[in-house]
Order: C-alpha cells, then sequence, then structure tokens
C-alpha cells in the first residue's frame, strides 16, 4: 500500500504527511476489513478465508518498481476498487486438492478488450515442527498452477533470490511459494483453462483458492472525487491511472465554465495545491490532459475557508 506522503493525524489535533510501514499497514489493514465486510454482505455473514483475501489483493494491485513481482513492491500496490469488483463479480473458485489426486481444471472465457489477464493460486501451507537447513525450501503441500490456450501454456512467476534485482521469470513452475501468479498480456479472447495440480505431502486434502482479474487498463481519474471538501491552500491528492504522463492539471470554480492551471508537468499521482486566492465554491472540478490530448475530469467538490482560532469556552450554570 501507499507509504510515502500519507496525510494522516499527529499530534495536536492536526494533520501531517507521514512516510513508512506505519502509513502503510493500517491502510492494508482498513482495506481487508472494509473487503472482509462487503464479503458478509453478499455471502451471508460468512467471514472470507484469509488466503482468499490474500490471492484477492495480491491479483489485483497495481504492479509497481520492477515488472512482475519482485523483492521491493511484492505484487504492487493495493487496489482495493479492482479487488472489490472482482469479489463482487465471483472471479474465483475454492477448491481443494486432495492427497495423490488429479489435477483439477477450470475453464475461463476471456472477453475481448482485455489488456491484461491475472490468474492466481493461493493456499495455507500447512506447518511442519522442523528445523529448516539454510535456503532449504520451506514448502510442505507444493500446488502448482498453469494457464492454457490450446496447445500454450503458461507458466506463474518466481524469482531468483541470488538476483534479488533481476525481473521474474515466468519459464518454469513455482516449486518455492505458497502464491503464484500467471499474467498474459493482450489475450486473445476465449476459452482459457486454468490448471491446478501438486502434491500433497501432510494432510488429505490441501485447500486452495484460484483468482483472476480482466484488466481494462481504462483510463480513470478517482481522486478528488465528487463531493470532497478543501480549503483554498490545502493540497489535492490527485490519482489517476492509464494515462500518458505529464499531466496537464487544471481547476474550475464555477462548474466547468471556465479552468485555470494547476500544473502543467504533474504526475499520474501527485498532489496538487490549491491557490490560496480561491475563492469559496461547491462546484469546483478538476480536469487532467495527458500528453496525447485525453482528457478526464472529477466531480463537483467543494472549496471553502475554515474558520480559524475558535475556542470555546465553559460557562457555570
Amino acid at each position: 500500500a501507499r507509504g510515502a506522503q500519507v496525510f494522516s493525524t499527529v499530534l495536536e489535533q492536526s494533520y501531517a504527511l507521514k512516510n513508512g510501514t506505519s502509513m502503510a499497514c493500517p491502510t492494508v489493514t482498513g482495506h481487508l476489513a472494509l473487503l472482509t465486510q462487503r464479503w458478509m454482505q453478499l455471502h451471508g455473514g460468512a467471514t472470507p478465508y484469509n488466503y482468499y483475501l490474500k490471492a484477492l489483493v495480491a491479483n489485483t494491485a497495481r504492479d509497481a518498481g520492477v515488472e512482475g513481482p519482485d523483492y521491493k513492491f511484492g505484487f504492487g500496490i493495493l487496489d482495493a476498487e479492482a479487488a472489490v469488483t472482482a469479489m463482487e463479480k465471483s472471479w474465483h473458485a475454492l477448491g481443494e486438492l486432495p492427497q495423490g489426486g488429479d489435477a483439477q481444471i477450470y475453464t475461463l472465457n476471456v472477453p475481448a478488450g482485455t489488456k491484461e489477464l491475472r490468474v492466481m493460486l493461493c493456499w495455507n501451507d500447512p506447518m511442519v515442527n522442523k528445523e529448516y537447513a539454510t535456503g532449504e525450501c520451506p514448502l510442505v503441500n507444493d500446488l502448482d498452477l498453469a494457464v492454457m490456450r490450446g496447445t500454450t501454456k503458461y507458466f506463474p512467476f518466481t524469482l531468483d533470490p541470488k538476483q534479488p534485482t533481476a525481473p521474474a521469470v515466468a519459464d518454469k513452475k513455482n516449486a518455492v511459494d505458497n502464491i503464484e501468479q500467471v499474467i498474459i498480456k493482450n489475450p486473445t479472447a476465449g476459452e482459457y483453462t486454468l490448471k491446478v495440480a501438486g502434491t500433497v505431502h501432510q494432510e488429505e486434502k490441501q485447500d486452495y483458492v484460484v483468482v483472476w482479474y480482466f484488466d481494462y487498463q481504462q483510463a480513470v481519474l478517482t481522486s478528488p472525487i465528487a463531493g470532497d471538501v478543501y480549503s483554498p491552500g490545502d493540497e489535492i491528492f490527485l490519482h489517476t491511472a492509464n494515462l500518458a504522463e505529464k499531466l496537464k492539471v487544471e481547476l474550475s470554480t464555477d462548474g466547468g465554465g471556465s479552468y485555470f492551471t494547476l500544473k502543467d508537468a504533474a504526475s499520474l499521482c501527485d498532489s496538487i495545491a490549491i491557490p490560496t486566492t480561491t475563492p469559496s465554491t461547491d462546484k469546483a472540478i478538476l480536469r487532467v490532459t495527458d500528453a496525447n490530448g485525453q482528457s478526464l475530469q472529477s466531480g463537483e467538490f467543494a472549496i471553502m475557508g475554515q474558520v480559524q482560532g475558535l475556542k470555546l469556552k465553559g460557562q457555570s450554570c
């Protein structure tokens, strides 16, 4: 999750930009709580399996750093909107692989217009009471994911701990992790086969989940949102995706009748300062235009000054 320059509460009933895992961890926890609540709403109050939530947020995360999973960013930056979309559309299959059982097959129809197909397998590997040697693989029940399109087989990503900065590769089965991801860029629309196989060494069976996500990579502006309230001098957290950098950012205070420029070369995610001279309005709109001329705009939000120096004094009755 985002852990740099997060607007957070601080002492003296105030706010400040903070950094670190103390910012990222509460963000992830809060989003997982909301996703759990949504699952319970959809499934009669039942709580989701922890390995389902883990796979859900990892598979729908926005890639960061080196392409594919890496040792610095993991599977990327949490994207709660994508996660709840996958949940509500039931883009998952819960299953169990018996000890000595055959591979299990799922069929998936990829719609036209999909820019990226992501499939992930995850399970809770059982605990073993032993002391592992350095470099020994700790995996007990080794499940394997593969995606098939005709005679073409797609393998999950693997990383090389001896070359931690090297990009992940997808040319063989993953025999190390209990979370495996296959990504197919610009997949041909049609039927794909998901195969879950492997060896169960402990217990009679191994429960697992397969999740998938169809990423259309449509241009979006997700912050600010309609109904937000700011003061002159505040900074707006701009969040966009699938636009061509750099962005021209403009503000309207009259519902889109006229605009003035706030920033000429903004990043897809950026902090945008509202001028201190901006008049109060409930019809503010932010518009962004990318390097290719594509424009998006927010819903209407408010900009208004706040009361300063107010003190409440108690009075005896």
